[in-house]
């Protein structure tokens, strides 16, 4: 990806996916759009990330995948490369933050609620 797109993430939303306590996989998806508002469509490298505070800190999670995007909508399976285990949860609060390329981390970063032992993000 050239440094010089600039390229927003808008309705990053967990359709419909969970974050269970357990070590598994977690499907999220999301959508993808340039500046100008045009649906990417390319691989792209994303960083995604769990933090314990909604701005600055050290993410407690992370992992760097290239994802495919067709038409804007993406799709990526977290927790198969890193595993996402059940100390990530032991926290009250928790943020997923998203970079895509070597622009800056999207802001603001999404709240996960937890809900008994299944956690969502909230938007």
């Amino acid at each position: 990806m050239r440094s010089g797109i600039a390229i927003i993430l808008t309705a990053c939303l967990l359709l419909g996916s969970s974050f269970v306590k357990a070590d598994a996989l977690r499907t999220y998806r999301g959508f993808l759009f340039s500046q100008s508002g045009q649906p990417v469509n390319s691989t792209v490298s994303m960083t995604f990330r769990i933090y314990d505070v909604s701005v600055g800190g050290t993410p407690i999670w992370n992992v760097t995948k290239n994802i495919q995007i067709l038409d804007g909508m993406f799709e990526v399976q977290l927790g198969d490369k890193q595993p996402l285990n059940d100390s990530i949860f032991e926290n009250d609060e928790l943020y997923i933050g998203i970079q895509v390329g070597i622009d800056d981390e999207m802001t603001p970063r999404k709240q996960m609620s937890s809900e008994g032992y299944v956690f969502k993000t909230k938007y």
